[in-house]
């Protein structure tokens, strides 16, 4: 029984088949590659809260309050979806980097099976529990009706902002895109 000399298909790449260790340049070069957009996604999601406010800001302070009170708990949930959006980020890209592209592809419909189901309840979810999220926050009487309101609509479009960010985006960035 003889070894093999080179990698096999389904063999993941190691530093040793690609003929040198990476210098500190090298991995610091990808590191950035890979933490940049990231980091500009979670710049871009803060932009959206400001630029809500700011778009309410002229309605007076009842409307600002509203918006804030339904701005912290669907953050709260963008940022527990991440986990799922982490999850299948890591397991796409490991069975991609191993070359199973026929598990990659499975695993790829199970995230987008999960993140429909998951966003699809949660959106639902917040859509009936708005007065109940309002009054955990702590909302006046004045001001709870249309932190209500915003909350049911913001929330529903956490069905289609979390099926982007937990379907699509590990695919896009298994692929290095």
């Amino acid at each position: 029984m003889g070894t093999a000399t080179t990698p096999s298909a389904s063999a993941p790449i190691t530093f040793h088949d690609l003929g040198h260790e990476p210098e500190k340049g090298e991995i610091r070069s990808q590191v950035l590659r890979l933490a940049l957009p990231a980091m500009a996604e979670q710049v871009l999601m803060t932009l959206v809260n400001i630029v809500d406010m700011m778009m309410v800001g002229s309605l007076g302070a009842g409307a600002i309050a509203a918006v804030g009170l339904s701005n912290q708990p669907m953050f709260t949930a963008q940022a527990l979806f991440s986990a799922v959006t982490v999850g299948n980020t890591a397991l796409i890209a490991r069975l991609m980097g191993a070359r199973d592209i026929p598990g990659a592809n499975h695993a790829a419909r199970q995230s987008f099976t999960l993140a429909v189901l998951l966003s699809g309840l949660l959106a639902a979810g917040v859509y009936f529990a708005a007065p109940l999220i309002i009054a955990f926050m702590g909302a006046e009487p004045a001001v709870a009706p249309n932190a209500i309101m915003y909350t049911r609509i913001v929330g529903t479009s956490l069905l289609f902002s979390l099926i982007t960010e937990s379907a699509v985006k590990p695919l896009a960035s298994a692929m290095g895109i």
